[in-house]
């Protein structure tokens, strides 16, 4: 096969998809796997520093041209508040998170289902890209509007703010997920 990988691939673009659990959570993986060797990747999980355009040091997690690091590479956080930036509600429960495993990937938790992306860092501004999550059903209804003020937010955030070991994404319409470094 070969060729280039599709700009954006989820799981709601394959008719009657559909990832539960632990073991949908596996088959995402292994599909990720399968389409990025067919399309001329190793077959392995997708890494920074084996893409195209990501340099070793964008991997690693340095930005400007060596002169500072990217504050979120490796990091891992749990949501704490999220809504209007002003007056961010608390969250209502099942541990909602967010992994920047590089200097470019992330992945989490809504408290329902599991997400991925792309972002870029720059100074204070963040963008995501291939923003993509499995389809579980949420076991109440505080959960699964929780689980979509998330997702709107991710998918329409502008910029970052570490302060201390709390992080705050602010998305378009004054919009904020605040969360604190995991492991506290």
């Amino acid at each position: 096969m070969g060729g280039t990988l599709p700009q954006a691939y989820t799981l709601d673009r394959i008719p009657g998809a559909r990832v539960k659990g632990a073991l949908g959570s596996m088959a995402l993986i292994a599909i990720n796997a399968l389409v990025t060797a067919a399309y001329g990747g190793d077959g392995g999980p997708t890494r920074a520093d084996s893409s195209p355009g990501v340099s070793p040091d964008q991997a690693e997690g340095i930005v400007n041209n060596g002169t500072e690091r990217n504050p979120l590479s490796n990091t891992e956080w749990r949501l704490i508040a999220l809504g209007n930036a002003a007056t961010p509600a608390e969250v209502v429960g099942g541990n909602p998170t967010a992994e920047f495993t590089t200097a470019t990937d992330m992945t989490g938790w809504t408290a329902c289902n599991s997400y991925s992306a792309r972002y870029r860092a720059r100074d204070s501004e963040l963008r995501l890209g291939d923003l993509s999550w499995t389809e579980a059903g949420c076991p109440s209804q505080a959960l699964f509007q929780q689980e979509q003020r998330m997702q709107d937010s991710l998918a329409t955030v502008e910029r970052f703010e570490v302060s201390g070991e709390q992080l705050t994404l602010h998305s378009e319409g004054g919009h904020a997920l605040v969360f604190e470094r995991a492991g506290r």
